[in-house]
């Protein structure tokens, strides 16, 4: 089955990779469970996946999406037809076969004098399965994870970010590093690449909610909102104009709030002074019971403290060797979330970018479904262009 997939021009294989907690899992769920369903499976699956919180994803798991591809109904290319060119520096493929049936026919149309009525390329219905891989983000992997990968012979690459959130998108430099290392050739050659910057929410609802609760919303623009630095001026913009308001909620209760934690503070203060393991110390200390007993009481608490200590050690180091290394144990060098973006969407494989991919909703997500089955095509039409060049 592997060699059939990985042969057939219309079954295409691509891997998503990101950062936990962006959206990876929602985004193939809304591809294969919502959008590309028929009406009895999506109210199934409406009850079952959208209803209940997913866990994090460890390791791989794999989705499949069949749908119906259109394509140009091209001949198979023959001796007459021009040959195949590959672009070696951009991995590009040119199929130099008749688009048309003015094409076909226009040599025995000039030898008999008749006039052929343009046409657009014929284009037909091909079912096409892709497999989506989706490699957790938890745990960053490592090359054991990343060596049966290698050997599918993936098509394409997804880079999920979420767009509301620069650590995310800063992070795909990681990976980013490790898909060139892993899945391109010595020649550069590899999969292509796609960047999805994902929104699990609605864009207001990523403005921090005052106590009050009651403030309207400023009227500014999505764009604007999605910098997070931007979000925070706005919010502190709204803090100060709902505590500078003398109307506004929670203006009296703050500062009784303030007062009340002071007096607690000084009534701790104030009991400890007037202890009487304090005030009347001897006492205390003849209360204190045998010395060689606490002695021994404090070896035993020394011993559990360094038992537990190596048991922790231990535990992460096999961690690290089945595993890899956690993603909290990589530093990340000081670059910013827009530099890495554009040095993903400078390379020359990445052929869509698209900036932002609403999953929290059906209809909000198909406003970039075209985007996003371009892609699919785009992969579909390399490897029919492939499969026609080795056959």
């Amino acid at each position: 089955m592997s060699g059939f997939s990985s042969n057939d021009p219309n079954t295409l294989r691509v891997l998503v990779v990101g950062e936990s907690k962006v959206g990876k899992t929602l985004f193939i769920r809304r591809l294969c469970y919502d959008v590309f369903a028929s009406a009895a499976s999506w109210e199934g699956g409406n009850r079952f996946y959208w209803e209940n919180a997913w866990p994090p994803t460890v390791g791989v798991a794999v989705d499949v999406l069949i749908r119906d591809a259109p394509v140009e109904d091209r001949p198979r290319p023959t001796l007459a037809s021009s040959p195949i060119s590959v672009d070696d520096d951009f991995d590009s493929v040119e199929v130099g076969i008749p688009t048309g049936r003015e094409e076909v026919f226009s040599k025995e149309d000039e030898e008999i004098g008749l006039q052929v009525e343009k046409r657009s390329p014929l284009l037909a219905f091909r079912t096409q399965t892709i497999e989506l891989y989706e490699l957790g983000g938890v745990v960053r992997p490592g090359a054991g994870a990343m060596l049966p990968l290698q050997r599918l012979h993936l098509d394409g690459v997804v880079f999920v970010y979420d767009r509301a959130d620069v650590r995310s998108s800063a992070r795909l430099r990681g990976w980013f590093a490790l898909v060139r290392k892993f899945l391109f050739s010595e020649g550069g050659k590899g999969p292509h690449l796609m960047l999805l910057g994902a929104l699990r929410k609605p864009v207001r609802a990523y403005l921090p909610s005052l106590s009050g609760g009651r403030e309207p919303l400023p009227s500014l623009p999505d764009e604007l909102l999605l910098d997070p630095a931007f979000r925070v001026r706005v919010w502190q913009g709204m803090e100060k104009a709902r505590d500078a308001s003398p109307r506004g909620e929670g203006g009296w209760i703050r500062p009784l709030n303030y007062l009340i934690a002071f007096m607690r503070a000084v009534g701790w203060v104030m009991w400890m002074l007037m202890s009487p393991s304090l005030v009347l110390s001897e006492m205390f200390q003849e209360e204190r019971g045998d010395v060689y007993f606490r002695a021994w009481v404090g070896k035993i608490e020394w011993c559990a403290r360094w038992m537990m200590w190596i048991d922790h050690w231990m535990t992460v180091a096999l961690t690290v060797l089945l595993f890899g290394a956690p993603e909290s144990s990589f530093q990340e060098p000081c670059h910013s979330s827009r530099s890495v973006l554009n040095r993903i969407h400078e390379d020359p494989h990445c052929i869509v970018h698209v900036h932002a991919c609403h999953l929290y909703d059906r209809i909000a997500f198909e406003s970039t479904i075209d985007e996003i089955t371009s892609f699919f095509d785009t992969l579909h039409r390399y490897k029919i262009a492939r499969y026609y060049k080795q056959h």
